[in-house]
């Protein structure tokens, strides 16, 4: 199961609000944003926490700058409609046209690389509502001003037919990624087949999902155009990221996760090759050579460990390093022997209570006027909840 809980920050928020053509109220059920409304992203990073670097790649951006806290990812939802949401109830459905968009051939055929990958429309966007499983016993109210002004409330039951169409500004590429998600890992199967056979496009919304999550390739670190040339060529995995603050117009680009590091190729401990040969293959820019391998010995042997014997050839060897490293090895500290606990340290304990925020300090008086023993009252009782 999959839980949006990850806080969003005021100033993500307040960009979306500013952006969202219903003004901040609920997107299906238009009430009140005076009301009981939660501001939730489209996309969480739940589904593929180490899926972005494949999403920049797909998308055409430079690795490490997206930020799924932007303005095209949140949306505002009712208290009822987030709960149903976060337990994959109803997903959002966008049009054949949007979901095309992405495709170099209008039938569908060819998904767009990253090379001709399209920019970010502005929007607005038009959305379905698209039920998926566990709603047959409930309705959705929606609010609505008629043309004299008044306020009218409309019921619709499922299957949700003549539920109008949805105007939002959320991206289709993040609708996109849930809804594949969602309908090809936690629907049941009659429910899919049915939605497959009402809506045949489906399959380019899996198949784009699929790849805009698949593993990046190799070649991808070599391209300068997914990982600069960073100021600092000794940090060749970190791009240079935003300072932006919470007040900011626009969404930093930065990574709501830390950035993992560059995969390198794994080498044979036995390779009598340098690491200046090999420079290359482990993150090196053909323009960056490493420092000078003689600063390396040096430096290295001016260290507080001593014992270390420098090779004749004055560079450092793949053995060398390993040996090195395991002279760097921590002892393992004694274990921690705790001393036996005497009979007369232990406390008798007292019955578990729960406070309440009403009247914190007054549950004595609640035992005593209802003819209770101290010390007993437990506000978590059957007679005290309700749905």
């Amino acid at each position: 199961m999959v839980y949006l809980t990850s806080t969003l920050k005021t100033a993500a928020t307040k960009r979306a609000k500013n952006a969202d053509p219903n003004l901040g109220r609920c997107l299906i059920e238009n009430c009140s944003s005076t009301g009981a409304i939660r501001v939730a992203r489209v996309y969480d990073r739940d589904f593929h926490p180490n899926n972005l670097d494949s999403m920049e790649w797909g998308w055409n951006m430079v690795r490490g700058t997206l930020d799924l806290d932007t303005r095209r990812n949140i949306f505002c939802l009712g208290e009822s409609m987030y709960e149903m949401y976060k337990h994959r109830n109803w997903a959002l459905l966008p049009s054949e046209e949007d979901v095309l968009g992405f495709f170099s051939d209008p039938k569908g055929i060819t998904m767009c690389v990253r090379e001709n990958f399209p920019a970010p429309q502005r929007g607005p966007f038009r959305y379905k509502f698209l039920p998926l499983g566990n709603m047959h016993d409930i309705y959705i109210t929606r609010q609505s001003t008629s043309d004299d002004g008044s306020n009218t409330v409309d019921i619709y039951e499922f299957p949700f037919e003549d539920f109008p169409v949805i105007t939002s500004h959320v991206d289709p590429r993040y609708v996109i990624l849930h809804l594949g998600e969602t309908l090809f890992g936690g629907v049941e199967d009659s429910v899919r087949m049915a939605l497959l056979k009402k809506y045949p496009y489906l399959r380019n919304v899996w198949s784009l999902s699929k790849s805009w999550t698949a593993t990046v390739p190799m070649f991808a670190f070599r391209d300068r155009t997914y990982i600069p040339r960073p100021h600092n060529s000794n940090n060749l995995a970190t791009p240079v990221q935003s300072n932006s603050e919470d007040e900011d117009a626009c969404t930093p680009f930065r990574r709501n996760t830390p950035l993992p590091p560059k995969p390198m190729p794994w080498f044979s401990s036995s390779s009598e090759t340098s690491l200046n040969d090999e420079s290359d293959d482990h993150g090196y820019w053909d323009d960056d050579p490493p420092k000078n391998s003689d600063d390396m010995d040096t430096a290295m042997c001016s260290g507080p460990r001593s014992g270390f014997s420098t090779s004749s050839t004055g560079q450092w060897m793949v053995d060398r390093i390993f040996d090195w490293a395991r002279g760097c090895w921590a002892p393992t500290p004694p274990p921690e022997v705790k001393p036996p606990l005497r009979r007369s340290t232990r406390i008798r304990k007292k019955p578990k209570r729960f406070l309440s925020n009403f009247h914190p300090n007054n549950i004595d008086s609640m035992e005593w006027g209802w003819n209770m023993v101290r010390g007993t009252l437990d506000l978590n009782t059957r007679r005290n909840i309700f749905c």
